[in-house]
């Protein structure tokens, strides 16, 4: 029953108890559930993922008509000064800074005309008709002398005539353009320009024989004059006056009017850039004035298309989001409209399909978080990319979601990016957790090995503790006891002679000797333990220390039975060594061959031999031997052979740490060879100096 008890109670067992209860058993709990969690880990991310995907497309989605119903809040907040070109620059700044890709305003009234941009009206060229008064019959007679007999001065003189004697402007302005036109083709340049100037300064809102507006008309041919002088300051000086004379009164002309202003504008313009290219001159103004030509007629035309395709769709739910086309070329307009009847003016934002691209989809796109395993695209429904990264045909599709109207050919597209599908993706998932459920396990298994061992080698320090301080105890008893009783002989006076008194001496002497060095072996064990151990190194004879050392061991082992043979050789080399710890060290060797030797068979052998420059120094004897197992283990503090043999010899387990000490203070070290049941043979080496 005891020892059934004991099994059961026993410490080692204790502590696989508690790592079993506390450790392991949760440990396999928690595994198990995380396998579980594995295997339902796989539909969980395939419906993350497939989740995902849907809110990315709805938020792109939501993202991009967010920031279109903001601009359209942004023209709907009050009425605009229209006739104020400022104010409505102003605007579209302010509208571009919310909404960067909107590049045009465009206004209608309540009866859905076009009040900004200031466009040429939808008219035709009135010419001029037959005069009342016959002068119609002196202008065409001045015509016929300039063109039909190139008599110039006549046609001057007649042309003067008839704008003294005309009754209205625009007969004036007819005459007037005739006389400057003759004037020119005679060479007199500067009458000519004067002329121009006169009719600019008098009748420039005045329409000529032909219907075009004199004031834009008159500077243009004084640029053309110019341009055919070859004065290159004066040209670039002139045709920059009659391009802004020109987009001032855009509103005053009629779109056959404009086209033509247009039209001769450009020829100015080329007319200087090849002048230019034979000399000097500033050809860079003039291109971005032809640039803004270019792009006042694409403004002017998108305008009248946003009118058109307004009047179009006004009764429809999505007058105020339309998209337009014009040459090829795409637009978003944005409507203002929401009560119409309660406006007085309707606003449309204006942008570019590129610029909506560009400005508004990608920078959405770019800012909505995604997760790295889905990619998203915007396709056109012919296929074309729009934004993002176009699949290829073998990735895994999870979705699509089309724009609402007017943007209802584009569609969000999301998809697997690096995977093949999701069985492949969550199938990496679950090997990673698995492995990290794998390598938790391992953690754990290894975690607990180790506290087991880290637990029981703590046992087993404490234990060689324990087992010192009892062996030591027993040691300092055993002498102190003898002492003890060989002193109260002697006082008690129970000595029959003077032999027996003095064998109670010696033996009193011999218990102190022996005390002595027990206290002398934990004060050095203490003082290596703190690193404070220190050595009297000097040269000298070994064979000295070992004569010394066997002399010493005869003295304490007085009166005991033991065979000592010696195999010295005649002389050996001196060494750097301290002769009180290496004499100590061979005691201790000496000490243990003795008390580990057969009663019966005590037998030791001490030797000394030079083998590649080291000495080497063996104390062996026929004792018992040392266990395989604890060859490496006799060498720690407190450590005794656990078995029968040696429990019964005294000792306290400081004796081979301490000679390994002093072994390897001298630079050496101590070695061990050993049969079981036959003895075992220490060796010192030591370093021989050159």
């Amino acid at each position: 029953m005891k020892s059934v008890l004991g099994f059961m109670f026993s410490e080692a067992r204790i502590i696989v108890v508690v790592i079993l209860v506390a450790i392991v058993f949760p440990s396999i709990m928690l595994s198990v559930f995380a396998i579980w969690a594995i295997g339902t880990e796989r539909s969980h991310v395939q419906d993350g993922i497939r989740k995902e995907a849907d809110s990315l497309r709805d938020r792109t989605v939501a993202s991009v008509l967010s920031r279109l119903t903001s601009a359209r809040a942004l023209i709907t907040k009050k009425n605009p000064n229209v006739k104020s070109p400022e104010r409505m620059r102003e605007l579209l700044e302010n509208l571009r800074s919310s909404v960067p890709c909107f590049t045009q305003i465009v206004v209608l009234d309540r009866l859905r005309n076009i009040v900004y941009p200031f466009l040429p009206r939808k008219e035709t060229l009135l010419a001029l008709g037959t005069s009342p008064t016959g002068l119609y019959e002196a202008l065409q007679k001045a015509r016929s002398f300039e063109f039909v007999h190139a008599d110039f001065i006549e046609a001057e003189k007649s042309y003067l005539e008839v704008f003294e004697s005309a009754d209205n402007d625009r007969l004036r302005v007819s005459a007037l353009f005739g006389l400057a036109r003759v004037r020119a083709r005679e060479g007199k340049n500067r009458e000519a320009i004067e002329t121009y100037e006169r009719i600019g300064a008098m009748f420039g809102s005045i329409r000529d024989e032909n219907g075009l507006l004199a004031g834009p008309a008159a500077l243009l041919r004084i640029a053309e004059i110019q341009l055919q002088s070859g004065n290159l300051q004066e040209l670039y000086e002139r045709v920059l006056t009659a391009c802004d004379s020109v987009k001032k009164n855009r509103s005053l002309l009629t779109e056959e009017e404009a086209e033509f202003f247009d039209v001769r504008l450009n020829l100015l313009i080329d007319g200087y850039i090849n002048k230019t290219a034979e000399g000097s001159g500033r050809p860079d103004m003039l291109l971005k004035l032809r640039d803004e030509i270019t792009e006042r007629k694409k403004i002017e035309a998108v305008a009248w298309t946003v009118k058109d395709e307004f009047l179009r769709r006004e009764s429809s739910e999505n007058a105020g989001i339309t998209e337009i086309e014009l040459s090829g070329a795409r637009y978003l307009a944005v409507s203002s409209l929401t009560d119409a009847q309660d406006s007085q003016y309707i606003l449309f934002a204006i942008a570019p399909w590129q610029q909506v691209r560009a400005n508004l989809i990608e920078p959405l796109v770019e800012k909505i978080a995604m997760r790295d395993e889905i990619g998203l695209a915007i396709v056109g429904t012919e296929g074309g990319l729009v934004v993002g990264e176009m699949p290829p045909d073998s990735v895994f599709m999870l979705g699509s979601s089309n724009f609402p109207d007017p943007l209802s050919e584009l569609q969000v597209k999301t998809y697997l990016k690096g995977y093949e599908s999701l069985d492949s993706l969550s199938s990496i998932r679950t090997n990673i957790y698995v492995w990290a459920v794998g390598l938790a396990i391992t953690g754990i298994v290894a975690g607990a090995i180790v506290t087991f061992l880290s637990v029981r080698k703590t046992m087993r320090a404490a234990e060689l503790k324990s087992d010192f301080v009892s062996n030591v105890t027993h040691e300092l008893k055993t002498p102190l006891t003898s002492i003890r009783m060989f002193a109260e002989t002697l006082h008690d006076g129970r000595v029959r002679d003077e032999k027996d008194a003095k064998e109670c001496l010696e033996t009193i002497v011999s218990e102190s000797e022996r005390l002595t060095r027990l206290i002398d072996k934990v004060l050095d064990f203490r003082a290596i333990e703190k690193g404070r151990r220190k050595f009297d190194f000097k040269v000298c004879d070994p064979k000295e220390v070992i004569l010394s050392s066997l002399e010493t061991f005869r003295r304490q082992m007085r009166g005991c039975e033991a065979t000592i043979y010696a195999n010295l050789p005649d002389a050996l080399p001196h060494v750097r060594i301290d002769p009180d710890a290496m004499q100590e060290l061979l005691l201790n060797l000496l000490n243990n061959a003795y008390k580990y030797s057969r009663p019966d068979e005590r037998k030791i052998w001490v030797s000394a031999r030079i083998a590649d420059a080291t000495m080497e120094i063996s104390v062996r004897d026929s004792g018992i031997g040392i266990p395989k197992r604890a060859r490496k283990a006799i060498f720690e503090k407190f450590y005794r052979v656990n078995d029968l043999l040696t429990r019964e010899v005294d000792g306290t387990g400081l004796g081979l740490t301490i000679s390994r000490h002093i072994a390897q203070a001298h630079g050496g070290e101590l070695k061990v060879a050993s049969t079981e049941g036959e003895g075992s043979e220490f060796t010192i080496v030591l370093k021989v100096p050159e």
